[in-house]
């Protein structure tokens, strides 16, 4: 798998034409920073509507945007994919969109790769909005079994704050 981590010039591309990706590049740009750091050969990206943090890499959604590898709804469980496939799992603010399945998503990420990137939307006030409304790291922590990061950051991105986690799992196959 030949890999390629998205470029500050093909985000900025891209959010000439879709204004999704306004406010974006804060978070985006802190992920492939962590990206660089990571040694991995294979990577599934959840839900990365029009444009993977890693081109090359597979793709996992349960529309077409990207022409997915695994074209399924991560709700659905178990995934259609092999145990320990990857060296990477990267999902950038799907999670919250997994419609009360988030902890055996997890459980699925943990099967099926040695590290995960995450990130979620943290503490936003939109009560209009159920699916994004007061994300706390309590309830991030519920969703991921307690399973404690490698690190973690949070990124301002316009008015929103964001929170990312990185998370090894290999010490869990080591039990």
């Amino acid at each position: 798998m030949t890999l390629h981590l998205l470029t500050q010039k093909e985000f900025e591309s891209m959010q000439q034409r879709d204004r999704y990706f306004c406010n974006r590049w804060p978070y985006y740009s802190k992920v492939i920073d962590w990206l660089r750091e990571l040694r991995f050969d294979s990577v599934l990206e959840l839900g990365p509507y029009k444009l993977p943090v890693v081109a090359g890499g597979h793709t996992m959604d349960k529309r077409r945007h990207v022409s997915p590898t695994y074209l399924h709804d991560a709700t659905e469980i178990p995934w259609p994919v092999p145990d320990r496939r990857y060296d990477l799992f990267i999902a950038l603010q799907v999670w919250e969109h997994l419609g009360g399945t988030q902890c055996l998503a997890f459980d699925e990420v943990t099967r099926i790769a040695d590290h995960a990137i995450l990130s979620f939307p943290l503490r936003w006030h939109c009560p209009h909005n159920r699916t994004h409304h007061n994300i706390t790291e309590e309830r991030i922590a519920f969703w991921t079994r307690h399973t404690t990061p490698v690190r973690h950051t949070v990124v301002r991105s316009g008015r929103l704050d964001r929170i990312i986690y990185q998370f090894d799992f290999t010490p869990l196959r080591d039990r």
